[in-house]
Formats: structure tokens, sequence, C-alpha cells
């Protein structure tokens, strides 16, 4: 059984390079119905074509456009195809088709493929006038069915049970009848398109497992007085590879989307260490940063003792403490994006916060409505007020930059549980949480700009208009806190931010504001920097507040200093980051040296990573650079004062 193209050339109608041809520009159309290009068993092919005129882009008429053949060579030749193929039909032709019948079903890639190639597949082998495969649609209780015959093919047809398919799914039966008008018992409705009596027909399960998922149906013998024994068999055979390449079909595409689901993974977890890695960075710009205004500060606290409010330098002095206050905050910033990034923490009513917070922020952005949701016995969460603070000014500003003109900003909080939020990307630790979210009628912002908002420095404001590290820095403190955020954004439709922070079982308690006062003492305080301003402007202060000084500038120097003074030091001030040896190895060694020894760490880095692992091992208090004179009296009256 040989090919159209085969008898073009044999005939000599055609060369075979422009049936290659042919064949490439058939390919490229998108006509080819039966499978994979790369397999084409030769029955298929043969069998087929002959059945299919050289119109409607196939093989002859591609030919034809070509200039290679003639309508009338195209004709004669299909015309030796069927005497070819009258040869052929018997015996040798079924035993062939057993052969092809896994290739050919296989070639299929997607069900509507599948259904293509099996319904030509059951008319040529069985010699039938139409064919139908019938598979169980999964969201209703009725049958998808395709039809074909030798002139078309009707597609994802919706059917009831109530017919031959039907029964032979639900009892997982062969069934054969060679009259249909003596059986009363299924519904003919299915069959009016074809437009002549249904006689003869033959129906076989298919199966997943033994389990009947669809059915194979034959419709009248076109010769003979019905279908046979062995047109079951031959039908049973397509059925069962049928099943197999469902199946495949189903776990490929079980596979496409374990595949799409791990890419969307790689991709957060590729987002999530840039953001981690990129938040190092900034923590260490945050530190020598801090370092720089300590040593500012410091000497600004140094003049601020010597002078009163009536001396002419006085307001500009504070001016320049003031700037050098906000230049710490967004030094915070920084420090707030590394995720383990806290302060001083305490149990707090985020209720109570966001009402002073919202209450202030009102009175300068009088445009904007706020609107407040908040829940009635809200659990309490345990982390720093001021950082908590900076985020949901953060959260306010970004609202409110969003919406031009006016809008509503909707601020609400309620108490819930990890199971709340099984629909997110991240996968958070059971238990209860407080969740805040900030919604407002902004323009919004596409999913690209949704997924970098949380980087630093990343802003979509225009140059000079903001620093891209609120955000940013916000991720970092809800991180720290054990908590998580997202957003949920569209273009043009504003924006929602949410935020869960686990719920503690303490009462909440307020802060306390310290006096700003100096206040001096008595005692002699080890004092340790590396950096040499720093160093210098600690001891002036230290000195100013009736303290005896003992300096070194490293931590090996340090090691040395403490052996040989070890009994009249009262505190040590240590640097916590320092090279060759640093502030942790240093601490271990001098409290081996004196157990008793009270030591305050300092540090440009915030107080969690590594100062809180110092801490964990005795050290008696931390403060962070840039720090006034006021504020490191007080911590030191504090840790001295201790038994």
């Amino acid at each position: 059984m040989i090919p159209l193209g085969k008898f073009l050339v044999k005939l000599g109608y055609a060369k075979e390079e422009q049936i290659d041809e042919a064949l490439k520009r058939q390919r490229e159309l998108g006509e080819f119905k039966f499978g994979s290009p790369r397999i084409l068993p030769s029955i298929f092919l043969s069998l087929s074509m002959a059945k299919t005129k050289w119109k409607d882009y196939r093989i002859g008429k591609i030919l034809i456009e070509m200039g290679a053949v003639t309508p009338e060579q195209i004709e004669e030749a299909l015309k030796k195809q069927r005497e070819d193929r009258s040869k052929h039909i018997g015996s040798s032709l079924s035993e062939f088709a057993l052969i092809e019948i896994p290739s050919i079903i296989n070639s299929a890639l997607n069900v509507y493929d599948l259904l293509s190639n099996v319904m030509v597949l059951c008319n040529t082998i069985v010699n039938s006038k139409a064919s139908a495969l019938y598979l169980c649609d999964g969201k209703t209780d009725k049958l998808i069915v395709n039809f074909y015959t030798d002139h078309e093919e009707i597609s994802q047809m919706h059917v009831s049970t109530e017919n031959i398919a039907g029964w032979v799914i639900k009892h997982n039966e062969i069934f054969l009848v060679d009259d249909l008008s003596s059986d009363k018992r299924f519904s003919r409705e299915v069959y009016n398109f074809l437009g002549e009596n249904i006689k003869h027909v033959a129906c076989v399960p298919v199966r997943i497992e033994g389990q009947s998922v669809g059915a194979i149906e034959v419709i009248n013998k076109k010769q003979g007085k019905g279908f046979s024994e062995k047109d079951l068999f031959l039908l049973s055979a397509i059925a069962n590879q049928i099943g197999i390449t469902l199946e495949n079909i189903r776990l490929i595409g079980e596979l496409d989307q374990s595949l799409q689901d791990l890419k969307e993974a790689q991709a957060n977890i590729i987002r999530t260490e840039k953001l981690s890695a990129i938040g190092e960075m900034a923590s260490g710009i945050a530190h020598d940063f801090n370092n720089l205004l300590m040593g500012i500060q410091g000497n600004i606290s140094l003049m601020q003792i010597d002078i009163d409010s009536k001396h002419p330098f006085y307001e500009r002095l504070d001016n320049i403490e003031k700037q050098i206050v906000r230049a710490a905050r967004l030094t915070s910033h920084l420090l707030g994006y590394v995720r383990e990034s806290r302060y001083e923490v305490r149990p707090i009513d985020l209720n109570h916060l966001i009402g002073e917070i919202s209450s202030t922020f009102s009175r300068t952005r009088k445009e904007i409505a706020i609107h407040k949701k908040l829940a009635n016995n809200l659990s309490a969460i345990e982390v720093d007020p001021g950082q908590i603070e900076q985020v949901l000014l953060n959260l306010f500003i970004n609202a409110a930059d969003a919406m031009s003109d006016r809008g509503d900003l909707i601020i609400k909080t309620a108490n819930v549980t990890s199971e709340d939020m099984k629909e997110k990307l991240y996968d958070p630790k059971p238990g209860k949480y407080v969740e805040l979210s900030v919604t407002d009628t902004g323009i919004g912002m596409d999913k690209k700009t949704s997924e970098r908002i949380f980087e630093p420095f990343f802003t979509t404001k225009e140059p000079g208009q903001g620093t891209g590290l609120g955000l940013s820095s916000s991720y970092g403190i809800i991180k720290g806190c054990g908590g998580y955020i997202d957003v949920e954004s569209k273009k043009g439709k504003g924006a929602t931010f949410r935020i869960y922070i686990p719920a503690s079982e303490k009462e909440a308690r307020k802060v306390g504001i310290a006096s700003a006062e100096i206040i001096k003492g008595t005692g002699t305080i080890f004092l340790v920097d590396d950096e040499k301003v720093i160093l210098e402007v600690n001891q002036e202060l230290l000195e100013a507040m009736g303290y005896r000084v003992i300096i070194a500038g490293g931590g090996k120097e340090a090691v040395e200093v403490f052996s040989k003074n070890r009994d009249e030091i009262d505190m040590v001030l240590l640097d916590m980051i320092m090279p060759t040896m640093g502030g942790g190895e240093v601490f271990d060694i001098i409290k081996e040296i004196n157990p008793k020894v009270k030591v305050l760490l300092s540090s440009g880095y915030s107080i969690d990573g590594r100062a809180n692992e110092i801490l964990s091992r005795g050290c008696d208090g931390f403060i962070q650079k840039p720090f006034g004179a006021s504020e490191l009296s007080i911590k030191i009256k504090e840790i001295l004062g201790k038994e």
C-alpha cells in the first residue's frame, strides 16, 4: 500500500524532491491531522489519503499550487492508489494495523490529535462508515463524543449517557449488534447527523487501570452483514492503546504543571536570595555609615556640654544633631531590610499604634480619607514599636503617593491563623497571627513592578522624590519579626499590602520615654573601638561625664590591656565589629579573665544577629551607634547599677 506521493513519483507525475517540499509545506500549514509528522505509518498515510480529496490544503492541492502536478494527474494517482489498496485489504491489513496501532496512537501529543488518529484508524481497519470516541466529562455527567466519517468530522459534542456508549462505560463490557432497529433500549439521537439508518454497531470500553473512562464505537459496516469478532478484537487493541495514551497525556500534563510550579518556586527562591544578598550589602553600608555619624554625633555632644542655649552656635548645633537623627533613621531603614534586624522587642497593641500614627498622618495628608476597621480584642505582637511605626509610615506614605489628588486609605486588623494563609506563595509556620492590611485606591502597579517592590533602592518615583528604601526596610522588619508581607495589585486598581505578625499571649504595654539629661558618674571604663575618631570622641564624652577612661584600638590590644588592668576596670564599652579579633571573641576572653566584669556592647549594626548571641552569653547591654551623650550616660548608669 503506497502513499499518494509515491504513486505520483511512480507514474512520473512528480519528483521526490517536490513531494518532500509539499509534505514540508503541509506540516507548516498545520493541517496534518495524523499526529507527529515524524511518525508516518504506511497504512495510515496511504488509506487515509485515499479517502481525502486533493483540496483542503492536502498534499494534492499543495502540489497543484506548486505547479508540480495537474488535477487530472492527482485523480489518476488516487485511482491507482485505490486499486492498489483493494489488493491488500483483508487479513494483511488487520495484521499490519495491529503492528501500527501503538505508533499511530502514541504519535498524539494531545487529546485532539489522539481523537483524529483513532477515528481514522477505526474506520480503516474495520471498514465502517463512521466511528466515534466517547470520553467521560469529569465536570458533568455527560459524555464528550467525536465522530468521524469519510466526509466530515464532528468534535467535542456533549451527549447524555442514555446510549450504547453510556451502557458500555457503565458496565465495562463490549457491545455488538447486527441490527440496532431490533434493540429499543438506547437513544438514537446521537446518530441523527449521519442521515441514514443505523444498523451495525460495535462498541468497546476504553479502560485505565481496569476502570472504564470512555468507549470506541464503529457504525454500519460498508461491506458484509455486520461487525465480526475479529473487528472487536482489533477495536479492543485500539482501546487498550487509547487508555495507555490518555494516562500518558494526563501524566505529561501533571509533569508540565509540576515543572511550571518548580519554575515559579525557583523564581521565588532566586528573588528571596537576591533580596537577602542585597540586604546584607545594605547592612554593611549602614554599619559603616553609623560609625561616621557616631564621630559627628560625639563631637556635637561634646560641644553641647560646654555651651548653653544662649550661645550663638547652640541652634546650629541643634540643627546638625537633628540631621544626624535623620541620617540615622535612613541607616535604620537599611538595617531594617536585613531579615533578622530587630531592636528592643516588647508586646504592643497594634491597634493603639495604628491610631496614633494614622492620626498624625491624617493631619499632614488631609486630602486622603482614612478608614479604620480594627478588630476588637486584637492579640498583642512582640516587636520593636519604633520599627513597626516605621513600617506603618512607609505603607501610609506609599499609599498616599499612589493617590495623586485624593483617595481612600483603608486600614484593617484581624486575628488569623496559619490556616487562613494557605493560598500565599510562602509557607507560614503553624500558629496564630495578627493580620494588618493597608489598601489604597491609587494607580496600582503591574506584575513586574510588584515583583520588585521590596527591593532596596527600587522606586517608581521621579529622581529625588524617593530613596527606594521604605518598602524594602518594611520587608526586612517584618521578616525579622518572624512575619510575612505581600502585595496584591493591578494597574489602575489600587494596591493592598498584607502583613502577618506572630501573635503573642503576653499583655501589651506602653513604652516609656527616657530623660534627655546627661547623668554623671564615677569609676573606670575600658573603651574598645578600632575607629580612631570614635575612640577619641567617646573618650572625651566619658571623661566629661566624670569617668576615668582606659582605651584600646583593637581586639588583641584590648585583651592585653584588660589583663594588666583587670582589677581597676568597672565596665567595658566594647565595639562589636573589629578586624583580626571581633567583639565576641574579646568578650569571651575578658569574661574568662574576670567573670564579674560588666560589658556594654556597641555597634553600627542592630541588636539582632551577632549582638544577640553575645548578649545571650552574659553581656550586660547593647547600645547602637550613633548615640548621644544622654543615651550613653543612662545606659552606663543602668549597667553599673546592676548587682
